[in-house]
C-alpha cells in the first residue's frame, strides 16, 4: 500500500487495482472522501480474487492526529500480510476507490456481492465505528454473505490507536468489544436520514 501497488475493487462485479508513484500524504487522501476522485484510477481484476474488504468509519479520523491513526493501522495489516504471502501486495476493496462515487445509492445495493468477493474483513475502527449503521451491516453482511467457518480468522480488527502504544491498543480493544456488546440498532446512524431510514426497514 505506499501507495504505489495498491489493489482495489469495483463496483460492477469485477474488482481494481490502483497505482500512484508517490505516498499522497500517507494516504490521507484515500480517507477524506472531498479530497480527490480516486475511483478513475482503478481497473478490472475478478471476483473472488481480493484479499480484503476495508471497513472504517469515515467520522474517524477527521483531525491529522485520526488520519495518522488510520493510516498507521493499514499500513501495520499491510506489513503483516506481505510478510505472510512471500512479499505479495495484498488486494482490497476500498469504498472510496470501488464504489461509483457518481451512483452512490445503485452502487451500495451490490454491497453483499463486494463483501462475498473478498477474503478477509479488516475493521479499523475509532470511537465512532459501532455507532454508523453502514459499518455494522458491513460487518453482518460479510459474516453472512463470506460463508465464513473462523471468525477469528477471517475477521481482522486493528483499532485505531497511537503508533507503538501496546497498552493503548489494548484498550481500545477493551472500549471496542463492549460498545458491541451494548449495540443498540435503534440508535445507529448514517451519513444521510434516508440511508438510516431504509436500513432500518430492512432490518
Amino acid at each position: 500500500f505506499n501507495i504505489d501497488n495498491t489493489y482495489l475493487v469495483n463496483p460492477d462485479g469485477t474488482y481494481n487495482y490502483i497505482k500512484s508513484e508517490r505516498e499522497d500524504r500517507k494516504g490521507y487522501d484515500y480517507f477524506q472522501p472531498e479530497k480527490r476522485d480516486i475511483n478513475a484510477l482503478s481497473v478490472n481484476m475478478n471476483l473472488g480474487d481480493v484479499d480484503a474488504y476495508l471497513s472504517h468509519s469515515w467520522a474517524d479520523g477527521k483531525t491529522p492526529e485520526g488520519l495518522d491513526e488510520k493510516w498507521a493501522r493499514l499500513e501495520e495489516w499491510r506489513a503483516l500480510f506481505k510478510e505472510e504471502n512471500d512479499g505479495k501486495e495484498p488486494i482490497v476493496w476500498l469504498d472510496k476507490a470501488c464504489l461509483d462515487q457518481k451512483n452512490i445509492d445503485e452502487s451500495l445495493a451490490y454491497l453483499p456481492c463486494f463483501l462475498s468477493g473478498c477474503k478477509k474483513l479488516v475493521i479499523i475502527p475509532g470511537d465512532s465505528y459501532t455507532g454508523r449503521l453502514w459499518c455494522i451491516m458491513e460487518l453482518f453482511t460479510f459474516l453472512l454473505a463470506s460463508g465464513s467457518e473462523d471468525v477469528n480468522k477471517d475477521v481482522l480488527i486493528y483499532p485505531m490507536t497511537p503508533a507503538n502504544d501496546p497498552v493503548g491498543k489494548l484498550r481500545a480493544m477493551s472500549r471496542l468489544i463492549d460498545k458491541f456488546q451494548n449495540f443498540d440498532g435503534t440508535l445507529a446512524t448514517c451519513w444521510r436520514d434516508s440511508e438510516r431510514d431504509l436500513l432500518k426497514s430492512i432490518i
